[in-house]
C-alpha cells in the first residue's frame, strides 16, 4: 500500500508541474481533438524532442536573409519540435525563433519546415508568435496550428493558421481564455534561455 500511494502521488506531482495555460476546465490542451473524417491526424510525440542540426541552422538563415547575429542586437535561440501534420509518415518541423531580430512586442517567429529528400522547404512564416503552439486535426489535409499572441496593448489570443494552397495562413482569432483542442507541441514554457545558439553564418 505505502508504494502505490508513493506512486500516486508521483504521477500527482507530474501531472501538477505539466506546462501549459491554465484552462478552467476548457479541453486539455495536450489532448488531441477527435478527428474528422479525412482529415490528416498529427501525430505528435509524447515528450517535444529537441531538433538540431547543420542543415536546419541553414533553412532557418535562408528563410531569415536579413538575419545576422553581428548586427541583430544580440543571439538568436531557438527551440524546434518534430511532428507529423499532415498524416504522410513524414515529420514536419516546427521552430520557434527567440531574440531581438525575431521577436517584438507581439511575440517571436515560428517557422513550419516540411523535410524531403532534397533538405527542408519552409510552410510557415508566422510572425508574433508566442506559445503554445497547438495542432489540431483539420480536413485540409495538414493539421491547423494554433499560437498565442499578445503584446502592444491587444488582448491575449489565439491564432488558427490553416493550410492552404501549400502554404500556411492565418485564418480565425478567438480570445486567450477559449483554449483550442488539439496536442500542444511547444509548451508556453518555452523560454530564451533553453533554446539552441542559433549559430552566425559560415
Amino acid at each position: 500500500m505505502r508504494v502505490l500511494a508513493g506512486v500516486l502521488l508521483v504521477v500527482a506531482a507530474l501531472a501538477g508541474c505539466a506546462g501549459g495555460p491554465a484552462n478552467d476546465g476548457a479541453t486539455n490542451p495536450a489532448t488531441p481533438a477527435p478527428a474528422t473524417p479525412g482529415a490528416a491526424t498529427p501525430t505528435v510525440p509524447d515528450t517535444a524532442h529537441p531538433v538540431s542540426d547543420a542543415e536546419l541552422q541553414a533553412a532557418i538563415r535562408a528563410a531569415s536573409p536579413g538575419f545576422d547575429t553581428a548586427s541583430a542586437g544580440g543571439e538568436a535561440r531557438y527551440a524546434a519540435v518534430r511532428a507529423d501534420l499532415n498524416g504522410d509518415g513524414r515529420d514536419e518541423v516546427l521552430t520557434y525563433l527567440m531574440g531581438p531580430y525575431f521577436c517584438g512586442t507581439g511575440g517571436c517567429t515560428l517557422l513550419v519546415f516540411d523535410q524531403g529528400m532534397d533538405g527542408y522547404s519552409l510552410l510557415a512564416d508566422m510572425a508574433t508568435t508566442r506559445p503554445p503552439v497547438i495542432v489540431a486535426p483539420s480536413a485540409e489535409g495538414y493539421a491547423d496550428v494554433w499560437t498565442m499572441q499578445s503584446g502592444g496593448g491587444a488582448p491575449a489570443e489565439y491564432v488558427q493558421h490553416v493550410f492552404t494552397d501549400g502554404r500556411y495562413v492565418e485564418q480565425a482569432h478567438v480570445p486567450a481564455d477559449e483554449v483550442p483542442a488539439g496536442a500542444t507541441v511547444l509548451s508556453e514554457n518555452t523560454d530564451f534561455a533553453e533554446g539552441r545558439l542559433l549559430e552566425p553564418r559560415g
